[in-house]
């Protein structure tokens, strides 16, 4: 782990570029732990905007394993998240590309039933479930 006590949020930060990263490469796993870590962190500090960025992440790994339903579920928890928090101008294309994605792979049916399960968690729900779930 690459945190520290005393400067948890920008380990923060630096663990969430380096799991976009990680994710670039194709290690999926190591990004998952990487998001996750962040995702604590900005979750553990009520950095709830960035708390969505780490959900985003992971909903893009999800993506990228073939795992819509998954990957829907997160990306409209984040959609509730920036309705919030709303997030500069690229993290919200990041947002509507992804969701562009995840809709392109799953049947209409699908999409809205995963969508609106998402829609149903907290935001302290959403969390607990990616940092103690099964991936």
């Amino acid at each position: 782990h690459l945190r520290s006590a005393n400067s948890g949020w920008r380990y923060a930060w630096l663990i969430e570029y380096l799991a976009r990263a990680v994710l670039g490469l194709g290690d999926f796993s190591r990004a998952t732990d990487l998001f996750c870590q962040s995702l604590q962190i900005h979750f553990e500090g009520k950095s709830y905007r960035v708390v969505a960025y780490s959900l985003l992440g992971l909903a893009n790994v999800a993506l990228a394993e073939g795992q819509a339903q998954r990957a829907v579920g997160l990306l409209s928890g984040v959609q509730l998240i920036f309705d919030g928090y709303p997030p500069p101008p690229p993290r919200r294309r990041q947002l509507e590309a992804s969701v562009a994605c995840s809709r392109a792979a799953l049947d209409p049916s699908n999409f809205e039933a995963a969508w609106r399960a998402g829609q149903a968690l907290t935001i302290e729900q959403l969390v607990a479930k990616e940092l103690n779930g099964p991936r």
